[in-house]
């Protein structure tokens, strides 16, 4: 089906980049304070195994041997700043993370030295989950996945496990929402909410019109062996009106009375005889 032709000139006007609207920073809601202890786990872990380290090398490294005992522990010294510089990083790290619900859309910032922020949106929301660890799990906590049609999704750590399902449900709720709303706007006007089975383009199906007044219906054959049955008569013609019932007319006067058949040795009739008459 051909578009309308219309006489409107074609119109792409630059935007006001300025006057767009921003995402509030003080908006962002942060990520549950134990999300923290869960990164700094892994750093206090290796912290304290360079310290075993350390302190086993340099008692059991003798006196006649090359190597000073000094040398572990500025080795053990220098492996603990540098986690104590990662562990940092993590604390600054955790303080940035934040999402961000709105009506249309879902936004996760993250980063310290590189910072994003991903913004999307209900519609391209195809599927919602809720992942738990064994340290999330041991803390409270949990991770909300959302996956996006044509890219990878986005993922939401360090949520409170009420939380995450509070907005695993109202994210569904949305992307339900909203795709229900797509498919409303993109339905042909009369046709149900559903959808319908005439291709796109296509007006609404008109019955076939009916053959002219007093035309038999052409009908299709029947099959071999099954016996013809004759049409219908016409829809719109005349009823035909039965003639009425004749009545059957009287007797003549003038019809010959019924005549006696003659005797067979004669060749007269013979009349019957009288039942009162005593002779015989």
């Amino acid at each position: 089906m051909q578009p309308a032709a219309t006489d409107e000139p074609f119109v792409n006007e630059p935007i006001d980049v300025a006057g767009l609207p921003r995402l509030p920073d003080d908006r962002f809601e942060p990520l549950d304070p134990r999300f923290l202890r869960i990164r700094l786990t892994g750093s206090a872990v290796a912290a304290a195994i360079v310290i075993v380290v350390a302190a086993v090398i340099t008692l059991t490294v003798p006196d006649s041997s090359p190597m000073p005992r000094w040398v572990p522990a500025v080795a053990a010294a220098g492996l603990l700043v540098l986690i104590g510089l990662i562990a940092w990083l993590q604390a600054l790290e955790v303080s940035r993370l934040g999402y961000l619900v709105r009506d249309q859309d879902f936004s996760f910032r993250s980063g310290v030295i590189s910072r994003s922020v991903v913004t999307v949106p209900f519609a391209r929301i195809q599927h919602v989950s809720i992942d738990r660890g064994p340290l999330a799990r041991a803390y409270g906590l949990a991770t909300l996945q959302m996956r996006t049609a044509g890219s990878g999704g986005l993922t939401v750590p360090g949520m409170s496990h009420e939380t995450a399902l509070r907005l695993k449900a109202l994210v569904a709720d949305r992307a339900a929402a909203v795709a229900d709303d797509e498919l409303g706007e993109q339905a042909p006007i009369g046709a149900p909410a559903g959808g319908s089975s005439t291709e796109a383009g296509a007006g609404p199906s008109t019955p076939p019109p009916a053959p002219p007044t007093g035309q038999p219906v052409a009908t299709a054959p029947p099959p071999v062996g099954q016996p013809v049955m004759a049409p219908p008569p016409p829809t719109n013609a005349p009823p035909v009106a039965s003639p009425p019932p004749v009545d059957a007319p009287p007797p003549s006067v003038d019809e010959p009375l019924p005549v006696d058949p003659p005797s067979p040795a004669t060749g007269h009739p013979v009349d019957p005889p009288d039942p009162t008459d005593g002779t015989r």
